[in-house]
């Protein structure tokens, strides 16, 4: 008896060891970007180590790759994930996407035309036509995404609106339209994709933009941050909501403002609106 007890403890104490190396070996989580020049972290020096990517990956521990293009559209993004060998190995592992597309889609489109579409015409019809490519090519991006790994989890990013004044006009219109795409998709796709309001977290705060007034700041980037790893927690891939900072962001500053030249035309364009259209 004594003997078949001592056969039962060894047992039950090697298939513990075996269940704590298994445990100790766990790979972590793999934690994919996708997208433009806000999730490359253009608007800093350091876009390599501060964008809120690596934050977000530096937090949770997770393994990261990160594989934006500054000024891509969503069409471009449909390319690299129907096209792109690198891109699709590195989407087939991933147990985590993150995605920001979006805004290029108005920013590369004629922003004269649509400034003057927004402000003196009040001709919506070329804001919904970009509206409406965005939403068939997030259709086709999430699907293609699907088809090479439907257990990873996608976070689909809304936009922000970096500027203020009549341009902040032309601005938020346009990301107003996107993110009524995104929320649209979410309806109809129920949990195919995971949004985090970045909108939310950056608007109504000059520190959240660079000098460029179309970037986030370092600042901006850590606002990012804690709204990605707030849904991580939720979902429960993450455990910390802190965000941990290992290079700390380092702001793109400019001698003369882009926005500020922006800005001008816009209210010059306000104000013909105006004269075009007295209320």
């Amino acid at each position: 008896m004594k003997k078949l007890i001592a056969v039962i403890l060894s047992a039950v104490i090697a298939l513990s060891c075996l269940s704590f190396s298994a445990f100790a070996e766990e790979e972590p989580v793999d934690y994919v970007i996708l997208g433009d020049s806000i999730a490359f972290g253009a608007g800093m020096v350091n876009t390599v180590g501060a964008c809120y990517g690596k934050i977000v990956a530096d937090t949770n521990g997770y393994t990261y790759t990160n594989h934006s293009i500054p000024g891509i559209t969503s069409g471009v993004l449909l390319t690299m994930v129907t096209d792109g060998e690198k891109i699709r190995a590195s989407v087939e592992k991933a147990e985590i996407i993150s995605i920001s597309i979006g805004g290029n889609n108005y920013l590369t489109n004629n922003m004269v035309a649509l400034a003057v579409d927004c402000l003196v015409t009040k001709d919506m019809e070329r804001f919904d036509r970009i509206a409406e490519v965005y939403y068939n090519e997030l259709s086709q991006i999430i699907a293609a995404i699907k088809e090479l790994n439907p257990d990873a989890v996608i976070l689909l990013q809304t936009l922000y609106n970096p500027q203020d004044g009549a341009a902040g006009i032309v601005y938020g219109l346009g990301g107003d339209k996107i993110n009524e795409m995104i929320r649209k998709y979410d309806a109809e796709h129920p949990g195919d994709i995971v949004i985090v309001e970045v909108g939310e977290a950056l608007n109504g705060n000059s520190a959240n933009f660079a000098d460029d007034k179309l970037h986030p700041s370092a600042a901006g980037n850590e606002e990012i941050a804690y709204a990605v790893l707030d849904v991580l927690y939720e979902l429960g891939l993450g455990e910390n909501t802190e965000p941990v900072i290992t290079d700390p962001g380092l702001d793109l500053l400019m001698p003369v403002s882009y926005a500020v030249l922006i800005n001008i035309a816009c209210s010059l364009l306000e104000s013909l609106g105006k004269l075009v259209n007295p209320v």
